[in-house]
């Protein structure tokens, strides 16, 4: 299982000083782009302009959210419960739940948000709020890839997907289609993610929606580099540059560098590679990115191995076990930390420690990939193949139905006819 050691990123060769004192203009001006939005739907509320009070309500508990503004956010949140208690409105409840699940997600507090997201669930289903319900499904699946139970995740995301589906928005499959590909991708199956990542990046381009392109392409990249196919890495990587252009997020930069990164090491340019990673590293530290600070170090680490430089490893290596104290959630990353404690000690020939770290790697990787674990995967999968295939046959039929009730209809249109025409000559004569 050594490609749990290696996942990666991508991102172009600009400086990134450049890059950063970019961002520092760009900042302000969402914040700009944000308060006008707010502002916009402050006006609905004074005015009284709009009829969907709640709708108003609910977006600008979204939009204060999304800014971070969590104060703010639950003030809104608070309006949604009284609007749902005063109209027995369970809807309004329902996405009340669901924001404050989504700060508690943003603010770190994991095991709050799940329960939060657990008991708003049942509550979308059973009232056919499937709008909500795409969205919980996709947080859970989300959570679920980050915690390496990636059996839960995709069950999730099939069934966020066969909703998304069914209410027929491209944009919001593609996203469904996007997170499934991440999955299988995190379980080293490049040939199933890059189909997934495929259909989705088809529909982007069948409606002209950009949310997300850039990401979307990097993780194509990823994929080729993974199957060593690193000029279409690099094409893909490009593309998603020439998508965000001098708007590049954070998040996008710190991705695409530790790719770039992880393409240079694979092709064994490891003076370039470093390049990369220690740009990547950066901003991860800089936002506070727990699972990027391991996937660097543990590039970082592979270079200096391969450079023989066992000090260095060690140093970063340590750095990624104190990291686990802040977070503990990612045991992929984790234990691509410990496999990389068994290369760095093995080239020291220190096999004590070798020894002491290989049976950690092996217990949590087994707690990963286990028998079970594999056949839950391929249980959601094909579940989703038989609901897949259940919704074509009846939508067949129905329209075949509609052929018959036509063609029945026809039918005695033509008696009709008929009648009327033999009542005319009847006449005639």
């Amino acid at each position: 299982m050594k490609n749990l050691s290696k996942p990666g990123r991508s991102i172009h060769a600009t400086a990134l000083s450049k890059t950063l004192a970019f961002l520092m203009v760009l900042i302000p001006l969402a914040a700009l782009a944000q308060n006008q939005k707010v502002d916009s739907l402050k006006s609905l509320l004074a005015s009284g302009s709009s009829s969907k009070y709640s709708d108003v309500i609910y977006n600008m508990s979204v939009e204060f959210m999304v800014a971070g503004e969590y104060d703010s956010a639950r003030k809104y949140i608070s309006k949604l419960f009284l609007i749902g208690k005063v109209d027995s409105d369970s809807l309004q409840i329902a996405r009340g739940l669901a924001i404050e699940a989504s700060i508690l997600r943003r603010s770190g507090l994991i095991d709050s948000a799940m329960h939060l997201y657990y008991k708003v669930l049942p509550i979308a289903k059973r009232n056919s709020y499937w709008e909500l319900c795409k969205d919980i499904l996709n947080s859970l699946g989300n959570l679920y890839i980050l915690e390496a139970r990636y059996d839960i995740a995709l069950k999730f995301h099939f069934e966020s997907l066969e909703i998304r589906e069914r209410l027929g928005d491209k944009s919001e499959i593609s996203i469904a289609l996007n997170n499934i590909g991440l999955a299988y991708h995190k379980i080293s199956n490049q040939d199933k993610a890059l189909a997934f990542y495929t259909r989705a990046l088809t529909l982007k381009r069948d409606i002209n929606n950009t949310f997300d392109l850039d990401i979307l392409l990097l993780n194509i990249a990823i994929c080729h580099t993974a199957r060593d196919e690193f000029a279409i890495a690099r094409k893909f990587i490009s593309e998603a540059f020439s998508v965000c252009g001098s708007d590049c997020s954070d998040y996008f930069l710190t991705t695409a560098f530790l790719h770039l990164g992880l393409t240079e090491f694979e092709e064994g340019n490891f003076k370039e590679s470093e390049k990369y990673v220690e740009k990547s590293y950066s901003l991860a530290r800089q936002n506070n990115d727990v699972r990027f600070q391991f996937e660097n170090i543990s590039l970082l680490t592979g270079i200096y191995i391969k450079r023989n430089e066992i000090a260095s490893a060690e140093k970063f290596l340590k750095e990624a076990e104190k990291l686990t104290e802040i977070d503990g959630r990612y045991k992929r990353e984790l234990a691509e930390i410990y496999f990389d404690f068994v290369s760095l000690y093995d080239s020291s020939m220190d096999f004590k420690s070798k020894s002491y770290f290989q049976e950690k790697y092996i217990a949590l990787r087994d707690s990963i990939f286990n028998e079970d674990v594999l056949a839950n995967i391929m249980k959601a999968e094909s579940d989703y193949i038989e609901r897949e295939s259940r919704a074509r046959i009846e939508a067949q039929n129905k329209i075949m139905a509609l052929n018959d009730e036509i063609m029945l209809r026809q039918r005695i249109a033509n008696v009709a006819v008929g009648v009327v025409a033999l009542f005319g000559i009847l006449l005639a004569i």
